[in-house]
């Protein structure tokens, strides 16, 4: 009985790191020892259960926000969310620009603004990974995106130039997955996504009204032809905690 007891508190952690004590509680909420609804226990009470400081459960506490376990309430605590699972399949058609998709059931409108527009050389790496020669010309693209005029995610795009030879700023404004649809004729098969957490940085605080005791979500995306060939990479950084993400593993099965 004992050993079950330290098993389900968690205690006895020593001094772990908010990464141990984030998937500690993580684990907790996916086993159903906190439910949806219920208050963590205070900053005070789970930095003396996991032998740390206040500062690091506030980091564990941030990034779990962001992954929409929990919400936080000042003056009323940390709640469990409804929705313990951030991310999951989604079947889309490859007219439509959904890899994203709020929680809420409330109308909103997404929009965009383009940070930047270039054209540059690949490096090494990245024609490893879009697998192109080195030094083969690419868009080298920032977006800001918008729901109901809220800034939501910041994304940095490399786009071959060899497969969208007339792309232009101003086709970038509306659906990327609706411009390459039309262009090619290709169908988008998948995305191969790496999704951490991260601490922002300069445009991350400028562009997503985000301070430097929050926690982004950094998305590493490369999304394939239906042929299996790259199509573009991307990096998406996430600095609001007003929806949740859906990724985007298989877009069309045919």
């Amino acid at each position: 009985m004992l050993v079950l007891f330290f098993y389900e508190r968690g205690i006895d952690m020593g001094n772990y790191g908010y990464k141990e004590i984030s998937a500690d509680i993580r684990k907790k909420i996916q086993s159903g020892y906190y439910h949806a609804g219920d208050y963590l226990p205070k900053q005070f009470d789970l930095a003396e259960q996991y032998h740390t400081s206040r500062i690091t459960i506030q980091k564990a506490l941030r990034v779990l926000s962001m992954e929409g376990f929990l919400l936080s309430k000042k003056g009323v605590g940390t709640i469990v969310k409804d929705a313990g699972v951030l991310y999951s399949d989604y079947m889309t058609n490859q007219d439509k620009d959904i890899d994203m998709h709020l929680a809420s059931s409330k109308d909103y409108k997404v929009s965009s603004r383009m940070i930047s527009f270039d054209v540059r050389p690949l490096d090494e790496d990245e024609a490893a990974k879009l697998m192109l020669k080195p030094y083969e010309l690419v868009y080298d693209i920032t977006r800001l995106r918008y729901v109901n005029s809220e800034p939501l995610r910041l994304e940095y795009l490399l786009i071959p130039q060899k497969y969208f030879p007339e792309l232009q700023m101003d086709d970038l404004e509306d659906s990327l997955y609706e411009y390459i649809y039309i262009q090619t004729k290709q169908k988008l098969a998948k995305s191969l996504l790496k999704i951490t957490a991260d601490f922002p940085d300069f445009y991350d605080k400028k562009y997503l009204c985000v301070d430097e005791h929050q926690v982004v979500l950094r998305i590493e995306q490369t999304t394939y032809f239906n042929s299996g060939v790259p199509c573009f990479l991307a990096e998406i950084r996430y600095g609001s905690d007003n929806g949740q993400i859906i990724s985007v593993f298989q877009l069309d099965k045919e």
